[in-house]
């Protein structure tokens, strides 16, 4: 997730991606017994993949990066074939701040399966974060035509015209108007991985 500041206001950059888990607040009951509940799914099926995938997904979500990449990897050994394991794994080790192998990964994939929609959205959001908009840019329509989604093609459309007239302070504001102009309000305070979104406060980014 990128962001944007200015005097020490911080404005969330949701970029085009295909689907994230929200886990329950920080330090809450509710995550705690969900961290449980994910546990307990895997005391009972030590070779679940789907246990052990999921898990990593939850814990990414908390902020426990070195356990996802634990439980990624745990996932990845009992099914070393599966594409949508191998992404996760890649934007795990994105989210946990690790620049080796993170890259290589989503590349692999997105040659191999272009029509797979996780590689083009995780490596949107490394872009992003990257401040390559560019290639934000690409893989977002690259993830939108899989897609078959219209708006979303318009949103890119509008970040691209925005990007070439005033670099990225353009593409961000051409999103967020674009954003708001062609989809419901609904959900602009929760970060989503189903179209880019900025939420725009100044022109100034990280």
């Amino acid at each position: 997730m990128a962001y944007a500041k200015k005097r020490g206001t911080i404005v969330a950059v949701a970029p085009f991606a295909a689907g994230r888990y929200f886990a329950p607040p920080r330090g809450t009951k509710a995550e705690q017994a969900e961290a449980d509940e994910r546990e307990r799914a895997i005391a009972l099926d030590p070779n679940s993949v789907v246990a052990h995938h999921w898990y990593a997904t939850f814990l990414i979500a908390v902020g426990r990066s070195q356990d996802a990449l634990a439980e990624i990897e745990k996932a990845r050994k009992l099914d070393p074939k599966s594409s949508a394991i191998l992404a996760d794994k890649g934007l795990i080790l994105f989210l946990a701040g690790q620049k080796i192998g993170r890259f290589g990964l989503l590349k692999q994939i997105e040659t191999t399966e272009p029509a797979f929609l996780s590689p083009h959205a995780y490596l949107a959001e490394a872009d992003l974060d990257a401040k390559n908009y560019k290639d934000y840019l690409s893989e977002s329509r690259k993830a939108a035509l899989i897609l078959q989604d219209q708006s979303r093609l318009e949103i890119v459309a509008a970040g691209e015209k925005g990007f070439a007239v005033s670099g990225g302070a353009g593409m961000l504001r051409a999103l967020l108007s674009a954003r708001k102009s062609s989809m419901p309000t609904e959900g602009l305070t929760r970060m989503t991985w189903t179209c880019p979104i900025a939420y725009w406060g100044t022109s100034s980014t990280r």
